[in-house]
């Protein structure tokens, strides 16, 4: 979002110190407004990848269970329909996920980041008082000078006066009440986001907890382990299978 900064105000009605007291909090509520928008940005990416690798991931078993080396292979149908079942569940259990995700950090994220505009808008409110402030302080004084004391012009530095008290008492009233509340609500940050980010853990922890489970399990029942063979093993075994199909008289000398 584009944050409205003040304008150099003029100094008769704003001390220099007071605006810096100011700025450093209107700067903590931009960096809250920054961190929250990238978070939600962040979390919108994670869950939109991580639904579509669990839906890629079921296509991909359910596909290799279709598939005709499958069908004709009593043993390596029964492994792929196993295969295929907990993929289909880790889509599901990634759906229930994301959902959970989106009620518990997405959305109290959005809550959050719609609070900024509104500030956005105060802090313009602010200004447009400080400016008619600054601007009957400047009648006052400009009253103030003329040397000629008669009734007109008494009364007209009366009437000034008393805009100037109103628009002071105006501006006071929005310069305290931002300085009371922006720094309460860059508090508040930390309260605020714990708990989605520890939903948002424990979402993940039971996701992955109950998947690795299933994959335990289907290891056990596949009667085979992944600590068997090496990464290195693994691919010399695979060239050499490769190479045999090489040799196969139908296949072309380039695969």
């Amino acid at each position: 979002m584009n944050w409205f900064r003040s304008t150099n105000i003029i100094r008769k009605v704003q001390s220099k110190a007071e605006e810096e007291v100011f700025d450093t909090e209107q700067r903590k509520i931009e960096e809250l407004d920054t961190g929250a928008q990238l978070l939600l940005k962040s979390i919108e990416k994670l869950t939109v990848a991580s639904a579509d690798q669990a839906r890629l991931e079921s296509k991909l078993g359910n596909d290799l269970f279709a598939s005709d080396v499958c069908q004709s292979d009593i043993v390596l149908k029964t492994q792929v329909t196993e295969i295929a079942r907990i993929l289909n569940k880790q889509d599901k259990l990634m759906q229930e996920m994301v959902n959970t995700i989106h009620v518990t950090y997405t959305e109290p994220m959005k809550k959050l980041a719609s609070v900024f505009p509104h500030v956005n808008e105060c802090l313009k409110k602010r200004e447009q008082v400080l400016q008619e402030f600054a601007k009957s302080r400047s009648k006052v004084d400009k009253c103030s000078e003329k040397n000629n004391r008669t009734g007109p012009n008494i009364a007209k530095l009366e009437r000034s006066k008393k805009e100037e008290e109103t628009a002071k008492k105006e501006y006071q009233t929005n310069n305290s009440a931002l300085l009371r509340e922006m720094p309460k609500l860059y508090e508040s940050r930390t309260q605020y986001f714990r708990p989605c980010y520890e939903s948002f853990i424990k979402s993940e922890m039971n996701f992955y907890s109950e998947m690795e489970r299933e994959f335990e399990s289907l290891v056990i029942d596949m009667d085979c382990s992944i600590h068997e063979q090496s990464d290195q093993i693994f691919e010399q075994h695979m060239k050499m299978k490769i190479n045999e199909l090489k040799n196969l008289s139908i296949v072309d000398e380039g695969v």
